[in-house]
């Protein structure tokens, strides 16, 4: 798609390297909270988000968050979906104690884990 002509091969460079940005962090914060099994089904879920768009996002960061925003809703409905037809109670952790996840890892005030009896 980007390597019609010369002028868009940079152009192209640069949106693939901001999508790379965007997955990698995404990912990174999921293996971080669930695991790597999820990740693999997350960055899945992701690319899919990005392959139904009928135009490509632009060179804002902002567009390329969409993309994770609704690959983070599906994971949620996962993880919902997992804690309803399980034994597992929901605790709320507080953000003072996720002091070592960055913003940009995707967490911005509480995070819900699943813990078992």
């Amino acid at each position: 798609m980007c390597a019609e002509t010369r002028f868009y091969r940079p152009m192209c460079a640069e949106l693939t390297n901001i999508a790379e940005r965007e997955l990698a962090m995404f990912v990174g914060a999921v293996t971080k909270l669930f695991g790597a099994e999820e990740a693999r089904r997350s960055a899945v879920e992701w690319l899919e988000q990005l392959e139904v768009l009928e135009v490509l996002p632009g060179l804002a960061r902002d567009d390329w968050r969409a993309i994770t925003i609704a690959a983070s809703e599906r994971l949620a409905d996962r993880m919902t979906t997992l804690i309803r037809n399980s034994s597992v109670k929901m605790v709320t952790i507080p953000k003072s104690n996720c002091s070592d996840l960055t913003p940009a890892s995707g967490v911005i005030d509480s995070m819900f884990l699943a813990l078992t009896k």
